[in-house]
């Protein structure tokens, strides 16, 4: 039975809505590894458990993909543009993270890249997706939900290595990402439009 979900934000206004306070300390993260290529595709890591697959995004951003729960290839779409949204801002602006997007969420997203990039930010730290999953019939849509744990993720300065402000909700703790996707005529799955709930997943 498809359980309620509290009223979702927008996630574009909520990435848009940055963190207020005071300035952080700086932020020290760990290093990939020295066989991990600086450009290209998102490189994933060797895992001994094949529902698990670590991925780092550049040098300092890494994600760990848990997909315990199935494997539909459906749920790629929401998972690639996680990953591809974070590496435009952690590595630079690859824009690829547009492919899979309808219109109005492609001109946000991109607003939002964009700001990070010319306000001089980058991302570094542990992410965590989890309890992927797709809630919603599969014919011409579908919702797909995964829990993003991004408590360990800091905005910091490509320049000087501190911590600037990020979205107040990364810290908070894990939200439920819930991604609205359509087929378009051409049969391709696309994001028509992107919520999340704060409070709806657990660590």
């Amino acid at each position: 039975m498809k359980r309620a979900l509290p009223a979702v934000l927008t996630v574009v206004a909520a990435l848009l809505a940055a963190g207020c306070g005071q300035q952080e300390p700086a932020y020290t993260p760990r290093k990939a590894p020295q066989s991990t290529p600086a450009s290209g595709s998102p490189t994933p890591a060797t895992s001994q458990d094949p529902a698990v697959k670590t991925v780092w995004l550049g040098q300092r951003l890494r994600v760990r993909i848990e997909r315990a729960n199935t494997a539909d290839p459906l749920l790629n779409l929401m998972t690639d543009y996680y990953l591809n949204v974070r590496k435009a801002v952690a590595v630079g602006d690859d824009r690829r993270y547009l492919d899979d997007l309808s219109l109005p969420v492609a001109r946000d997203a991109s607003s939002w890249v964009r700001a990070q990039i010319d306000g001089d930010k980058t991302l570094r730290g542990d992410a965590r997706l989890y309890d992927l999953r797709i809630n919603g019939p599969v014919d011409t849509g579908a919702q797909l939900e995964m829990c993003v744990d991004e408590t360990r993720v800091r905005t910091v300065s490509k320049r000087t290595g501190k911590a600037l402000p990020g979205p107040a909700h990364w810290r908070a703790g894990p939200y439920l990402q819930i991604v609205y996707a359509h087929r378009d005529q051409g049969g391709a799955w696309r994001i028509r439009s992107l919520a999340y709930d704060p409070k709806g997943c657990a660590r």
